[in-house]
């Protein structure tokens, strides 16, 4: 669990450390302000880019998530080799963008889907989740109830359509944190569908 204020780094020391050692420091220490305070730098120069491919603003959305949950998922050895977080960034945006692109798909309409639920399509989820096989949709939606609450209800929030901003209010927090929730609610999702795979 990300620890919100954990001893050793205030919010002004760690405005003081460039974006890699901000990163370290969140892979290091599961530090979850660090984090926060490297999103609140970063997002906009990723979104410019965006922007500049022309994405419309929910979409920039989405795939500025996609991009740091792609920068949290970066092992240690990986961000020692980034000379700069940025330009590393905002390339890494570009091809999410790319991947986007190439996965957005009409919205098909099923019969085990409840619209009730969400407001994407099984497939849409599960792309969103980078799962293939939308036909274990039902048991990722069953193990969604077993994630830890604030991860739970800011996923389920996610797929009836709500923005990050309208998640943060409705849980009384920031934007950053939810983003974290969202990272976490999907990679615990994706290794309970590498244990299906592996029984």
């Amino acid at each position: 669990m990300a620890k919100d204020n954990p001893p050793g780094w205030s919010r002004e020391q760690l405005e003081q450390k460039s974006s890699k050692e901000l990163l370290v420091i969140f892979k290091k220490e599961d530090h979850a302000i660090a984090f926060e305070v490297l999103y609140q730098r970063e997002w906009k120069p990723v979104m410019w880019k965006l922007r500049k491919m022309g994405f419309q603003p929910c979409d920039c959305e989405d795939i500025t998530q996609n991009t740091f949950v792609k920068i949290a998922e970066l092992s240690l050895e990986k961000i020692d080799e980034v000379r700069k977080l940025q330009p590393y960034m905002v390339q890494t945006a570009y091809y999410a963008g790319l991947d986007y692109k190439a996965r957005r798909k009409p919205e098909t309409s099923t019969d085990e889907f409840d619209p009730e639920q969400a407001s994407i399509s099984p497939e849409e989820a599960m792309a969103f989740l980078n799962i293939e096989d939308s036909r274990l949709f039902t048991q990722v939606m069953n193990q969604v109830n077993l994630l830890k609450p604030s991860q739970r209800d800011s996923f389920l929030m996610l797929l009836q359509g709500m923005s990050y901003g309208e998640i943060a209010l409705a849980l009384e927090s920031t934007v950053p944190k939810v983003r974290m929730y969202i990272y976490r609610a999907r990679k615990n999702l994706q290794q309970f569908v590498a244990g299906l795979d592996k029984s």
